[in-house]
């Protein structure tokens, strides 16, 4: 765990599985991006590969290394990342508009987010529109959009909200993280 938080697990920093979704999708594979067999798909093909160095060897940022810690934290907990992080972050801390997008709920229930509140990122080539309330790595759309490297949103308010317990938590005036835990988290 040391390893992937520190991005020095020997992983490559990124690689693009959506391209092989998208294919999967195309050659007959209905819904599958942004479906939860894609993401076990995703979650399969980064068990497999091959390291780049010894863990621990060099450091390199690395999208693989989060999507397998959101994985590891899904299990660990017995639920999804999404809810873990709801009910045992995003709730106790009073943060009432961060979370993922679903992309799998969204689709089960006909849902759309809601825009107005959503800063637009990119004109997407192969979603062919414009990306609105949405995550913007590809990865983790062709994932369902939660995953433990992207699909977080949230407010400025939240996040302001967020730092500024997380300094009351480094100065010992709040209980929710041990001091001496933030310290190393940033360190």
């Amino acid at each position: 765990f040391r390893h992937l938080l520190s991005h020095c697990a020997g992983l490559p920093a990124w690689k693009p599985y959506f391209e092989e979704i998208i294919k999967s999708e195309k050659s007959g594979r209905i819904n599958f991006v942004a479906s939860r067999a894609a993401k076990s798909h995703v979650l399969e093909l980064i068990h497999r590969d091959k390291p780049l160095s010894q863990p621990g060897s060099q450091a390199l940022y690395s999208d693989l290394g989060f999507m397998i810690l959101g994985e590891a934290v899904a299990i660990l907990c017995g639920n999804s990342l999404d809810r873990y992080c709801q009910e045992k972050i995003f709730k106790p801390l009073g943060l009432r508009s961060t979370g993922f997008v679903d992309l799998t709920q969204m689709r089960s229930r006909r849902l759309q987010p809601v825009t107005e509140s959503i800063a637009p990122t990119e004109n997407c080539p192969w979603r062919k529109k414009i990306i609105c309330g949405e995550v913007h790595d590809d990865n983790c759309y062709a994932m369902g959009g939660v995953a433990g490297h992207a699909g977080l949103f949230a407010s400025a308010r939240d996040i302001d909200a967020l730092l500024v317990r997380l300094d009351q938590c480094r100065h010992g005036k709040d209980s929710f993280i041990a001091p001496t835990l933030l310290e190393e988290f940033l360190t």
